[in-house]
């Protein structure tokens, strides 16, 4: 193909799109007129006409703020000629359009009381969050080679991440069913002198999945809504790593270290682990689509010991190369996420409203 062909073909394309686009928008622009004129029809008090005039414009050209307008009216037209079907059937049209709707002042009690017997608030709401986390560790008993009596081991808390999905589920009204599926990390450290001449440091970085089951309460509705929840969670180890370092300050040349990378001590934990959450946070609406951004704090207090005192000597490297062996100790966190969750819209009547009618 040549390039006046080729160009004559891209010139063609171009017009087509600009022709359907010039269409749309005078489509669109007619529909904004078709609205404007039921607007004064219904204020005219010519509401027979409203239904008609409407229609095509449904279909296909009314933007989605015009579309929740033309539906309003629609339902005004259908109370006002008492037939409750045809209003209950456009007052769901106008909450699918337009889920968040809010009433108006202007809005007749017909409306507001034909409003009000339908669920207007989410059903569910969905979303993913991430974060970082700090651990605490809690040592229940403590072994040691030099004095298993008293504790002259430290642990530090490193930073680690977490992040994943949710869903919440709304069950009784300002209380809710949250569950999600995280993957987390935690990192901390060890910290041992031994022997007057030898200090020892083992890094562990653990990697979990997460399964928590909560309850949360709202304390609002409005842009900012505070909140508490609590459950538990249960959560799956799926790797342990750590990288020990031992250095000897007394030997003969002036000291050493003992340093052979990476070991894995998934084996001396425990895979399944359990948690009670306490956590509390803020959401505020419509900064990102009509969803919610949070910020979430949570305390997760460990239930179970992490390592498995079965297995508490079967590490020959860190017996007798680290010179290590686990205390019995628990894992606690604290979290920190930043998430966005966005609400998901069912409208329809309520089940004492159906009974009333039927």
């Amino acid at each position: 193909m040549n390039s006046l062909a080729s160009r004559f073909l891209l010139t063609t394309f171009l017009n087509f799109i600009l022709a359907m686009m010039c269409q749309v928008s005078a489509q669109t622009s007619d529909c904004g007129q078709v609205l404007s004129k039921a607007q004064d029809l219904y204020k005219e008090g010519r509401i027979s006409e409203i239904a008609e005039i409407l229609e095509p414009c449904l279909n296909e050209g009314f933007t989605k703020q015009e579309k929740v307008e033309a539906y309003r009216l629609l339902t005004l037209s259908n109370l006002y000629f008492n037939e409750r079907e045809k209003a209950e059937k456009s007052m769901t049209l106008l909450l699918k359009s337009g889920p968040e709707y809010k009433l108006r002042p202007t809005d007749p009690n017909e409306f507001v009381q034909l409003y009000n017997s339908f669920r207007t608030t989410p059903y569910l709401l969905i979303g993913g969050k991430f974060g970082v986390n700090v651990s605490d560790i809690d040592i229940k008993k403590n072994f040691s080679y030099e004095n298993s009596q008293v504790n002259i081991g430290d642990y530090n808390s490193k930073a680690g991440i977490q992040g994943g999905v949710f869903v919440q589920i709304p069950i009784y009204k300002r209380f809710s069913l949250l569950t999600e599926i995280l993957y987390s990390q935690k990192r901390f450290v060890f910290k041992e002198k031994l022997f007057n001449y030898s200090t020892i440091e083992l890094p562990e970085t653990q990697t979990y999945f997460e399964l928590p089951v909560l309850v949360n309460f709202n304390f609002g509705r409005e842009k900012w809504v505070p909140y508490v929840n609590a459950g538990v969670s249960i959560s799956y180890l799926a790797k342990s790593r750590m990288s020990p370092l031992r250095k000897d300050s007394l030997y003969v040349g002036g000291g050493r270290e003992v340093k052979e990378g990476e070991i894995d001590v998934t084996d001396l934990r425990q895979r399944l682990n359990y948690n009670l959450i306490l956590g509390a946070g803020i959401k505020v609406k419509n900064i990102i689509g009509r969803g919610y951004i949070f910020l979430d704090v949570r305390y997760c207090h460990g239930l179970n010991k992490l390592n498995d005192p079965d297995k508490r000597y079967s590490n020959d490297d860190l017996m007798y190369k680290y010179f290590y062996t686990d205390s019995d100790f628990k894992v606690n966190s604290f979290q920190y996420s930043l998430g966005y969750s966005y609400p998901l819209y069912k409208p329809k009547l309520k089940r004492k409203t159906k009974e009333k009618y039927e």
